[in-house]
């Protein structure tokens, strides 16, 4: 009897390294046909667009012009705001 279970226990053993060595080498196995299998295809060839890419320069300024005056008007009330805490706490 415990020579059987001794047999049946190394036989467990070794089904028990192979199902955990098969996943690692199976996710090996797996990258390596990925690696492998790398290639680029070109589809569509490049071409030139018929109209020239330019930065719109006006939108640009524009933009630029009135998100800058926006940030003044709210510094200017900041530090309105700011001067006002600072003389609280002084009297205070």
């Amino acid at each position: 009897k415990m020579a059987e279970y001794t047999n049946l226990y190394i036989k467990v053993k070794g089904l028990q390294a192979k199902y955990e060595t098969l996943p690692k080498l199976y996710e090996e196995a797996r990258i390596e046909e990925q690696r492998e299998n790398l290639y680029v295809e070109v589809i569509d060839p490049p071409s030139l667009p018929d109209v020239p890419v330019k930065p719109k320069r006006t939108l640009i300024v524009a933009v630029a012009a009135v998100s800058s005056l926006f940030l003044g008007i709210f510094l200017a009330f900041f530090f309105v705001w700011l001067e006002g805490v600072k003389s609280r706490r002084v009297s205070a």
